[in-house]
């Protein structure tokens, strides 16, 4: 984790967008992480497309089932591990039979991507640390366009 904290800043100073103005259509976004530097600088990356616009960042587990409720994001990312009381998959089960739910990605530094490709509202899978963003926006932007 401590890579990805001597990281962040650097990273979303420079980071220049490559895939701006795809669509018309704002894709809402809800970041769920416990770690809120990273969600800080995801939001600062995401907002930079034209197409996205983070609506929201969730802290907890029950902060994201709320945001979810609340704001109706189409994708939500996600992070598996927490120390809360569910991980990001029980969230995404909760919502995977929904048919107003979000899509999800997930990202974790402990999760096996095969296991994952089995959920229709997972759109995408990252490992931690990561430094391409644009696989993030890539995903999303397959599932809208």
């Amino acid at each position: 984790m401590n890579l990805l904290v001597d990281n962040l800043e650097s990273i979303e100073n420079n980071y220049n967008p490559t895939l701006k103005n795809k669509t018309e259509k704002k894709i809402k976004i809800l970041i769920a992480d416990d770690y809120k530097p990273l969600c800080e600088t995801l939001r600062n990356i995401l907002n930079g497309y034209g197409e996205l616009e983070v609506i929201g960042l969730a802290h907890t587990d029950q902060e994201e089932i709320e945001k979810i409720e609340e704001l109706k994001p189409n994708v939500v990312i996600t992070d598996i591990k927490r120390n809360n009381q569910y991980t990001g998959l029980d969230i995404v089960k909760q919502y995977e039979n929904k048919e107003d739910s979000p899509y999800f990605f997930v990202i974790s530094s402990a999760a096996d991507e095969r296991k994952l490709n089995s959920n229709p509202k997972i759109i995408g899978f990252m490992s931690k640390p990561f430094l391409n963003y644009d696989k993030i926006v890539e995903e999303i932007l397959k599932v809208y366009l």
